[in-house]
């Protein structure tokens, strides 16, 4: 019977968190729509499907753009999704399953820390519905739902060890904080941070009530932060490397690295939307109540002008019936209605949360100057991530809350202090909500003249509608709120039956989850797939140019951009473009520099055969560009009903868009007879002369030759012997590079995609080395007689390898553990059992 009753709540909250779930994604099951997101994860989701089934666990990406990220997949249980569902549905269903087992997770941790199951499911809700949660759906972080949803795993199965003995606990806990850091990392860093603060205070607790056992919880934490470092090194390594984080703050001075390590901070004055959402506008691109704030703006905007003034795509809402509920959780445990040692709890988890939102300011705070000293600390970009601490640390007061309200009515004692404080909790936030609102910008003669100012005037009355309806939707649920809390007082001395007594918790319950989901289908909106990832005739032609690359030039045509991030990669068509990198390396951004006056050189290097331009560009290229790439062919595009048309006519017809082609550019390999070594300044100088010759010499760098243990003649400056070798490409995917170089004498191969040491080449079973050349590219040293060279690409898998390694191991270790434990407890109860005499 105990057993069962167990079981109560956790069913309870499955179904309803389930039922919860589909009702926001409320397309989950349709197989022909896809969820839509801003950063395109379909495309990722793509990839990996590919790469997968051709046995690829790590690559290259060469087709999007020179080193552009790739796609990662680690060993975490969401690699089955990719397997097993339709690529449409992959994204959305790790969307689904993330939430529920973070508040699945949730729940069962504050269970442990010793909440009731109401009070347990309403904080797991507030955390697994929380909008700033569900709204990176807009912007397609997937990391962040997975990283959360084992971050909570974590915390549930470290609080179990510290209270009960066990290795397993200790173990999946690391496991799953190792797969958390792997999934997200900085965000779980940061989480990492506020959640290891709470089991230092555990363990400090836990130590003072007996001394004799301090090390236990010391060694359980210690373990589980040992465990989870080792499972997500390389990926941090990597992360923190300088070729992958430091091309951004590398080239700037002090204060530009501060403007770019904080330009998504919360500020101040934009706190009112944690009580009332889109006080401040939706997102970014909301045609009836754009984002007008400063949370997001791009760093150097205010004197250069360039990126973002605004920009969100996120929420900060917490939720006003869940902010209600954790004030009445601090008051009321104050007030002296907790258990014994939940006041530390409340102080604790208050701190935290007030601690974490001061550093979230960022540049608009005092704190995060010294957070941003600390190391690691300056390269994470977004301070407002720490937001995500103020979540779970809000989930936790907002249980509490819950735990209050249950207890009212069974309390004979303190019942007008009791009541005073729980009114005077949700009393002093309403009124603060009130006072808010009475000077909101809203009622401001002046906002009107400022959104005209700063270019708002078109969405003038809709943001200003938006924003009263905040504030009327935040005020009404907090009135309902401190009515259900006004009731529950009222009912305290009345004798009703023990199921009567969950009534008004569990309307609290319903409150709580028709604000946040109300807030969260916001985000969630749907495409269909079908009319974007499809190929056209531009394409189709594009696609056969094998061995080169293409270049789009938007001109503010939005549909080029739209090729570049979704076709492109979709269909494997090797372009010059990539999407903005947040964090470039130094290296490229001091190539671009050097060779952004000329972009045709930049084009010849990189084997750009194709141009695609509007046509009204062409005069603006310059003459040497125009004397080098000729118009090839000419198209129309054209918006109809079942989307974009694309149609080739002649060139005599004035097309407006059109495909320039130079045939004297470099392939995607290029033979080199004659080379010549430098260090990286002396070859990006070079390149940036008019006068070299890209064709006839290449540069290689001094430090690659040396690293490669390149010798003798091959290694050595030589001029062009007007020998080349002819070059055909024999394969060329996502990692695999195979040509043949025909017969000749020993030289280089050029291949014309962004350095990267994980890249190796094989000729003749011999391995070939690899170095440096034109500043950011690689060459491959080909001895004479040799012929086929295959490059592959050998990137980091310890992401997938290490987590399926330990969750094996960890399982064996597991059923061990519990077959010995099922046998010593059969021994014990066969001992106690009474011995008869013999008759």
């Amino acid at each position: 019977m105990m057993k069962g009753a167990r079981l109560i709540y956790p069913a309870v909250l499955g179904l309803l968190m389930l039922g919860l779930l589909l009702l926001q994604f409320e397309k989950a099951l349709d197989s022909s729509v896809s969820l839509q997101a801003s950063d395109a994860p379909l495309v990722w989701t793509h990839q990996i499907k590919q790469m997968v089934s051709k046995g690829v666990l790590s690559w290259a990406n060469t087709s999007h753009g020179l080193g552009a990220f790739s796609p990662m997949i680690s060993g975490e249980l969401t690699f089955l999704f990719y397997g097993l569902l339709p690529e449409q549905k992959v994204d959305e269903a790790i969307i689904i399953t993330s939430l529920f087992f973070t508040s699945f997770f949730f729940f069962m941790f504050l269970r442990e820390r010793g909440l009731g199951g109401l009070a347990a499911i309403a904080g797991a809700l507030t955390l697994g519905l929380s909008s700033s949660l569900v709204s990176i759906a807009s912007a397609g972080h997937m990391g962040k739902f997975t990283g959360m949803a084992y971050m909570t795993g974590a915390m549930w199965l470290v609080q179990r060890a510290l209270t009960k003995r066990g290795i397993a606990s200790v173990l999946w806990a690391g496991w799953m904080l190792g797969c958390s850091l792997i999934c997200s990392r900085d965000t779980s860093f940061i989480i990492l941070l506020g959640v290891g603060l709470v089991w230092l205070c555990d363990v400090v607790t836990l130590a003072a009530k007996d001394r004799r056992q301090a090390k236990r919880p010391l060694l359980v934490v210690a373990a589980v932060l040992l465990i989870g470092a080792f499972m997500s090194f390389p990926i941090a390594m990597q992360f923190m490397s300088s070729d992958q984080s430091g091309g951004g703050p590398e080239v700037m001075n002090e204060q530009q690295k501060w403007e770019w390590a904080t330009q998504w901070s919360l500020p101040s004055d934009e706190l009112v939307k944690l009580v009332s959402p889109s006080y401040f506008g939706w997102d970014s691109w909301d045609e009836e109540a754009p984002y007008w704030g400063s949370m997001g703006q791009s760093a150097g905007w205010k004197t250069t002008g360039q990126g973002f003034r605004n920009f969100t795509q996120t929420n900060e809402y917490l939720g006003i019936v869940a902010v209600m509920l954790a004030l009445i959780g601090v008051g009321g445990v104050l007030a002296g209605m907790g258990k014994s040692g939940e006041k530390r709890e409340v102080l604790m988890w208050g701190g935290l949360a007030l601690v974490f939102l001061v550093v979230s300011l960022g540049k608009y705070g005092f704190l995060y100057r010294l957070v941003y000293s600390l190391p690691v600390m300056s390269s994470i970009r977004n301070p407002v991530k720490f937001m995500h601490v103020v979540s779970i640390a809000l989930a936790v007061l907002t249980a509490h809350g819950v735990a209050v309200l249950e207890a009212l009515p069974a309390k004979e004692t303190s019942a007008r202090r009791q009541i005073i404080a729980v009114l005077a909790s949700s009393s002093i936030l309403l009124f603060f909500f009130v006072l808010l609102a009475a000077r909101a910008p809203w009622a401001q003669q002046s906002l009107a003249a400022r959104l005209t100012r700063d270019g708002f005037a078109a969405a003038k009355d809709g943001i200003l509608a938006t924003m009263q309806a905040s504030v009327l939707r935040s005020a009404l649920f907090a009135m309902l709120v401190t009515l259900c809390v006004g009731l529950v007082c009222a009912w305290r001395k009345v004798k009703l039956p023990t199921q009567a007594r969950f009534l008004m918790p569990g309307i609290i319950i319903v409150l709580l989850a028709a604000d946040l989901i109300g807030v969260n289908k916001r985000y969630v909106s749907y495409y269909s797939p079908k009319r974007i990832y499809r190929s056209n005739p531009v394409f189709d032609y594009l696609r056969g140019q094998k061995g080169y690359r293409v270049k789009f030039v938007p001109h503010n045509w939005g549909l080029f951009n739209q090729w570049n991030s979704l076709l492109v990669p979709y269909y494997f068509v090797k372009s010059l473009d990539a999407p903005a990198e947040s964090r470039p390396p130094a290296d490229k951004v001091a190539f671009l520099r050097a060779v952004g006056a000329m972009p045709e050189r930049y084009w010849a290097i990189a084997g750009v055969k194709d141009v695609v331009i509007p046509a009204e560009l062409a005069p603006r290229l310059g003459s040497e560009v125009l004397s080098k790439w000729k118009p090839k062919k000419g198209f129309a595009i054209t918006q109809g009903a079942s989307g974009v048309r694309i149609q080739w006519l002649p060139l005599n017809q004035s097309p407006a868009f059109l495909v320039l082609e130079n045939p004297d550019v470099n392939r995607v390999v290029e033979w080199y007879s004659g080379w010549k070594i430098s260090d990286f300044d002396q070859a990006i100088s070079g390149m940036g002369s008019t006068a070299f010759d890209h064709k006839g010499l290449l540069l290689l760098s001094d430090k690659g030759i040396s690293e490669a243990g390149v010798s003798g003649a091959l290694g050595s400056d030589k001029a062009p012997d007007g020998t080349p070798r002819s070059l055909q490409v024999l394969r060329y995917d996502e990692s695999m590079l195979e040509f043949d170089c025909g017969e000749g004498p020993s030289g280089w191969v050029l291949f014309n995609d962004y350095f990267n040491p994980a890249w190796r080449a094989v000729s003749e079973g011999e391995s070939c080395p690899i170095v440096r050349a034109h500043g950011i590219f690689m060459a491959v040293a080909v001895p004479s007689g040799a012929r086929k060279v295959t490059l592959t690409y050998h990137g980091n898998t310890s992401a997938f390898w290490v987590p399926v390694s330990l969750m094996c191991l960890f399982a064996l270790l597991s059923i061990i553990a519990a077959v010995r434990s099922l046998v010593r407890a059969k021994k014990v109860k066969v001992d106690q059992k009474p011995q008869h005499a013999e008759s």
